[in-house]
């Protein structure tokens, strides 16, 4: 048997509520807004509530700029000590367009922690390609760079190489639900 009697119990809850707009006839900018709500206890116990928002917007034919601001509060408990913290990071990207299938950016960020005391910074670079519709892959370089796991999941501004796989899909993917 994997598991004991003396054991502690572990558990984590999540909700997230996201708002996005993307509009139909121009691609110059696009938002989105997402709270999340997390509760997780094992050997601490912890509720978190991350405020996140990315927005893209085309300055000219071929340049985007891309934004990203996430903050986070975080009550934790550990051996019946409460700490709190407020936390946040800050991105932004620059994408130059070189042609229909190749692109280069520009990355940089900011984490700040120990509600606002620290502070932590990436810069990178990159390029992509366009395989197919909606199918982007990419390699790049981070400098220096942070993990941060809630505001940071995805690793984007972790130091050293990194690869990408990105695929967008939207509203036509769920087509074969209609009868």
């Amino acid at each position: 048997n994997q598991y004991s009697s003396d054991q502690e119990d572990t558990w984590k809850n999540s909700l997230n509520i996201g708002v996005a707009y993307r509009p139909r006839l121009t691609n110059d900018y696009d938002f989105l807004l997402n709270y999340e709500w997390i509760a997780e206890q094992d050997e601490t116990d912890r509720h978190a509530h991350l405020f996140t928002t990315h927005h893209n917007l085309r300055l000219i034919e071929d340049w985007m700029l891309s934004g990203r601001l996430g903050l986070k509060y975080e009550d934790l408990v550990i051996e019946d000590v409460e700490l709190d913290n407020l936390s946040s990071v800050l991105g932004v990207r620059a994408l130059w367009y070189i042609d229909r299938r190749w692109d280069l950016d520009i990355h940089g960020g900011v984490l700040a922690t120990d509600s606002f005391k620290g502070y932590r910074h990436n810069l990178g670079l990159g390029v992509n390609y366009l395989a197919a519709k909606g199918l982007r892959v990419g390699v790049g370089y981070n400098f220096y760079g942070f993990k941060e796991e809630d505001l940071d999941p995805e690793g984007y501004y972790a130091e050293g190489a990194y690869i990408m796989l990105n695929y967008k899909f939207d509203e036509s993917w769920f087509n074969w639900l209609k009868y």
